[in-house]
């Protein structure tokens, strides 16, 4: 079942610009289950985690990156121009969150996983998931298929081109259909 989603149009795009997706879905699905591969540092994971709180009562969070297990050699061979993310900073903010949505009474559970996919992440439907880890061809394929039954699943870097075919096979949504050098991609299973 196809469903129409009036997705923002935000041209200008600045730090933070994928968040106005995300929250367009969350608004919409109301997910309780949230998975986040390439978590990095957790900075917009939080941030995610902590909108749908402000909608739901409950969240279950996790997150999959190399952290600090990466390196040149896999950020070249990932097609992963962010750098390294930090473990101790994710696992910083996810406590941070669970203390303040504890003391107002919501549920913020999480788990985080570090090493590469093909390794740590199950296969296993969430209601929402963020695909934001390695960009090799390969790599997003393998990340989907453990994914794929979830509700809704956003792809960030469709421009990059081993991501975009990975996109364009699954038939997932370029959401972003104006001139510009960022790319977010959807697909939506329910």
């Amino acid at each position: 079942m196809k469903m129409n989603i009036e997705w923002p149009i935000d041209k200008k795009m600045d730090i933070g610009w994928r968040q106005q997706y995300f929250q367009t879905a969350i608004d919409v699905f109301k997910p309780k289950s949230y998975c986040e591969i390439g978590c990095h540092n957790g900075r917009w994971a939080t941030v995610t985690c902590s909108y749908i709180l402000n909608l739901m009562d409950e969240v279950y969070f996790e997150g999959y990156d190399l952290f600090d297990l990466a390196n040149e050699k896999t950020h070249k061979e990932e097609i992963n121009g962010k750098g390294s993310g930090s473990y101790d900073a994710c696992f910083k903010r996810m406590e941070k969150l669970k203390k303040k949505e504890n003391k107002n009474k919501k549920s913020f559970v999480y788990s985080l996983h570090k090493g590469f996919t093909t390794d740590t992440l199950p296969t296993k439907a969430y209601d929402m998931v963020f695909i934001d880890g390695g960009h090799k061809y390969e790599t997003v394929m393998e990340d989907y298929e453990r994914v794929k039954t979830s509700k809704v699943i956003f792809f960030d870097d469709y421009d990059i081109p081993d991501t975009k075919k990975a996109c364009d096979e699954i038939e997932a949504t370029n959401l972003i259909t104006w001139p510009s050098k960022k790319k977010l991609a959807v697909l939506i299973n329910v």
